[in-house]
């Protein structure tokens, strides 16, 4: 083997070194039963977030309590397996439930309350008390099971499986409330459980050579009747199941692409077009807020506006995909011509001198918008070059109109987009205070008047 020469020599030449060829990877995606499969089939847009851009779901108390049941039982099954059923006893069950209760906890931060905790706990036992003296059929427990396919890899997990004779059963333990089949939403509910036991029936099959007889689903919380329900193994079933998930994880890797792929291309609009950025302060669909966070798949928003009046915050920090940018309506506070129109509407009475008001409320408008106003002069002369924007006046008006109840003096001025809440509150102040100075200013608001002989008299409605 020749010694590569020195790179300071100047007859080396890099690019004439001969490489191997790097072998292109063909790595299967994985999709798993449960955080795959069965997310996407209830809604695609959650399976998105979740699996592909990267959030994590709230936990919550019901999924903690199902945990701690699983967990705990499976320490049972571990533990028969091992050959130590004998020694087996609900206080050292309760010890393994205190254990994985105090892990669980510090991992999720989430806690159970004492009398629930006590309702799982009893869960435990009302199956080991079922189950003691029957140990002899258990074959394995907590099975990570996987069938690959030419495009991805399916997995699973079973809870249990038992048997004999070269025939096997798999269990799928619930700790929910045992279902109602003459309810039509537990009845939709089943027929999901199903096809996930067909699918882990036929990759048992397929991993094991064994044939499944039976599927169960056992329910923990059945205290007086029956915990199982069992489902024959049908092969044709099971093929039909197969079949659909196929078509569904094609589906659904086809919908995952493409909505990254529009977000991602959302991004490079966002950062090669500029239509807004950090700092700026936009609405898109119906969301409003400063723009705080850009990223690849999406960006992130301080909303204002919703519950909360006059362009405030509202608190919330709102996520929203990049390809929001294709299809919703875009508006920019910030860029273009920086300042709003903001409105205030007066309404007086019939009676009321509304020339006068008029003149008080352009004389109160006018500080406030001198500032702002000449700013945006200045400002529309720069972007008139980019945006095809005219604006021959200003200054602040205000427009008269009569309304069923009075006179509606409508004042019209600029302002910042920020400064929107904070100039209203100031001129209405000056408003109430100037209009209380004026006997024949009043404010309309709806009323019946009362003509009894030569008295006349005005009652709120």
């Amino acid at each position: 083997m020749e010694a590569l020469p020195a790179w300071r020599d100047p007859a080396f030449q890099p690019a004439a070194l001969p490489l191997a060829q790097v072998q292109a990877a063909a790595l299967k995606r994985e999709y798993a039963f449960t955080s795959h499969l069965t997310l996407f089939e209830n809604c695609a847009e959650q399976y998105r977030f979740f699996r592909e851009l990267g959030f994590a779901p709230v936990r919550t108390s019901p999924i903690l309590f199902g945990t701690l049941v699983h967990q705990t039982i499976e320490d049972i099954h571990k533990t028969v397996l091992r050959g130590e059923a004998a020694a087996l006893s609900e206080e050292r069950i309760a010890a393994w439930f205190d254990t994985n209760y105090a892990y669980l906890t510090r991992r999720e931060r989430v806690y159970l309350a004492p009398v629930v905790r006590r309702i799982a706990l009893e869960h435990v036992l009302r199956y080991f008390r079922r189950a003691r003296g029957e140990w002899a059929h258990l074959r394995e427990t907590e099975v990570d099971v996987s069938l690959v396919k030419d495009a991805y890899i399916l997995t699973g997990k079973v809870d249990l499986i038992v048997g004999a004779d070269g025939a096997v059963e798999l269990v799928d333990f619930k700790s929910e409330k045992n279902l109602d089949i003459n309810d039509p939403a537990d009845r939709e509910k089943l027929a999901h459980y199903r096809r996930q036991l067909e699918v882990y029936a036929h990759i048992v099959g397929e991993r094991t050579g064994q044939r499944v007889a039976r599927t169960h689903l056992y329910y923990t919380s059945e205290e007086a009747g029956n915990p199982l329900i069992t489902f024959p193994a049908d092969p044709q079933a099971i093929e039909r199941t197969i079949a659909a998930f196929i078509a569904l994880t094609s589906a659904g890797l086809a919908v995952a692409l493409r909505e990254l792929f529009v977000d991602f291309t959302g991004w490079l609009f966002i950062i090669w077009r500029h239509p807004f950025g950090v700092g700026d302060r936009i609405q898109i669909g119906t969301w409003a807020g400063d723009v705080v966070d850009i990223r690849w798949f999406q960006f992130t928003i301080l909303e204002i506006t919703n519950w909360v009046d006059a362009d405030q915050s509202t608190g919330r920090v709102v996520h929203i995909p990049n390809g929001m940018v294709f299809r919703e309506p875009l508006a920019n506070y910030t860029r273009g011509f920086a300042y709003v129109w903001n409105e205030i509407p007066v309404r007086l009475t019939f009676d009321s001198d509304w020339r006068k008001a008029k003149a008080i409320l352009l004389q109160i408008a006018e500080p406030h918008s001198r500032e702002a106003a000449a700013e945006a002069e200045r400002h529309l002369r720069e972007e008139v070059r980019e945006y095809l924007i005219f604006y021959n006046n200003f200054a602040p008006a205000v427009y008269t109109r009569g309304r069923e109840f009075g006179i509606l003096l409508t004042l019209r001025y600029l302002c910042r987009p920020r400064q929107r809440r904070g100039t209203e509150h100031t001129i209405w102040e000056e408003i109430l205070t100037a209009f209380a100075a004026e006997p024949d200013i009043h404010f309309a608001y709806p009323t019946w008047r009362v003509e009894m002989g030569d008295v006349k008299r005005d009652v709120p409605q």
